[in-house]
């Protein structure tokens, strides 16, 4: 382009006087200086920004509908393409793309990094990523969102001075999303002795108290079975002990009953309610601890008689069902004053046969018009039995199926689990007086 060369049309005429250049036009893009761009590179790398022309210009591909002279890509296998752009620097492009200003240089052969041409085509190496660190007896983290040295060596109970020494290079600061790491956790010491107690292995995020609030004890009584523990200090797979009693297997109970103790219960009480004694319930069930009976084990209570014939006339007895074998159930009726008493034994509570029963309750059915007459039973203490004493409406002969079934107190129909049946004429005909 000569001085004094006007444009030709459709393009605006200009004249170019001498020492112009394109740069200095309206519309020519504007050319930061290396304080604007990039004042914080290093003072070993090299700090000239893209050139502003330097008689170069003809070296451009300008937009203007096609490329005054097009620059020859460089090879750059595996690697991106990037066009210098006003501001740049090895040094800033090197920080951006993660690579280093010598890998840049090395694979841009003939490159100026002085002498950046805005509109240059250069080759950005690629760098392979680097393999999973080996960490041999230590943890391979992968670093999360969020994630800062002090927050991974509180959370797997060790130090940020730990963790730079088993990860030479790391930098602090500057953590990568997905990159992997060492953390060198302590190797856990052997399973302590725990007889009788839990053995818990701690997991990320765990805390004295937060066990103790997982399996209801407390933090003191967790440092009183691991002495020597740290609270503070806890090593992920560090196994401590949880005083919690770990319940026995549920003994071996033929002819028996299987309970399950409650808060309150006495070894003395419930020899009283199933009419046996303490000793045999201790024979039935080895190693238990009369004086410290833990809520919710399950224990024997041993075979029992069956009970007593009531007073007042013969008594007959009811079936068990296949779910309630060691049941027994008697009934006895008076034919002058139509009395109807029942008694029931070697029972657990209702809720222990059937989840949200509360009373065991005697159903009759009443044959003149198939409706079922209920009647709840009482547990009497110093009998040791549940018990209906009720007076029948007339006639006797109307009535037929005996069922016992442990109920909901809001059951307006048989419904529950079934624990005895018979019928009540076989007791009526036993104590009809014979025929003339």
């Amino acid at each position: 382009m000569s001085v004094g060369q006007d444009y030709p049309d459709p393009m605006a005429s200009y004249s170019v006087p001498d020492d112009d250049n394109l740069f200095d036009q309206p519309g020519a893009p504007a050319v930061e200086t290396y304080a604007d761009a990039a004042g914080d590179a290093p003072a070993s790398y090299p700090t000239s920004t893209a050139a502003e022309g330097d008689g170069q210009a003809e070296a451009l591909a300008v937009d203007t509908g096609a490329s005054l002279v097009a620059q020859q890509l460089p090879a750059c296998p595996g690697g991106t393409i990037y066009y210098i752009r006003s501001g740049d620097t090895l040094w800033g492009l090197a920080q951006r793309f993660g690579v280093t200003v010598e890998a840049i240089i090395a694979a841009n052969p003939g490159i100026n990094p002085n002498r950046l041409m805005i509109g240059q085509p250069i080759c950005i190496p690629s760098i392979a990523p680097p393999g999973p660190p080996t960490c041999p007896g230590m943890v391979v983290y992968v670093i999360q969102p969020g994630d800062t040295l002090y927050r991974i060596a509180q959370r797997y109970g060790t130090t940020v001075t730990a963790i730079v020494r088993a990860n030479p290079g790391i930098d602090p600061n500057n953590l990568r999303v997905g990159q992997t790491i060492c953390v060198p956790v302590a190797a856990p010491p052997g399973p302590p002795p725990c007889e009788g107690m839990l053995v818990y292995t701690v997991q990320p995020g765990d805390t004295l108290y937060l066990i103790a609030q997982r399996y209801g004890t407390t933090v003191s009584a967790i440092l009183r079975v691991n002495p020597g523990i740290d609270p503070n200090r806890l090593a992920v797979g560090q196994r401590i002990c949880v005083p919690v009693p770990v319940p026995p297997p549920v003994p071996p109970c033929p002819g028996g009953i299987l309970y399950t103790i409650r808060p309150g219960d006495t070894l003395g009480a419930i020899a009283a309610r199933y009419s046996t004694t303490v000793r045999a319930i201790l024979a039935a069930n080895p190693g238990l601890d009369p004086y410290n009976l833990p809520v919710g084990r399950v224990i024997c209570i041993p075979q029992v008689a069956p009970p007593p014939p009531p007073p007042h006339g013969p008594i007959t007895p009811l079936t068990p069902s296949p779910q309630v074998p060691q049941a027994q159930a008697v009934f006895r009726v008076d034919v002058p004053d139509r009395r109807f008493v029942v008694n029931l034994r070697n029972v657990p509570p209702p809720d222990q046969l059937q989840p949200g029963a509360d009373v065991y309750r005697v159903w009759l059915l009443r044959t003149t018009d198939n409706t079922w007459l209920p009647f709840d039973m009482r547990f009497v203490p110093e009998r040791n039995w549940y018990a209906v004493n009720v007076i029948l409406p007339p006639a006797l002969t109307s009535y037929s199926t005996i069922e016992i079934r442990a109920e909901q107190s809001s059951s307006r129909a048989p419904q529950g689990l079934l624990v005895a049946y018979g019928d009540i004429r076989q007791g009526i005909s036993t104590t009809l007086p014979a025929p003339a």
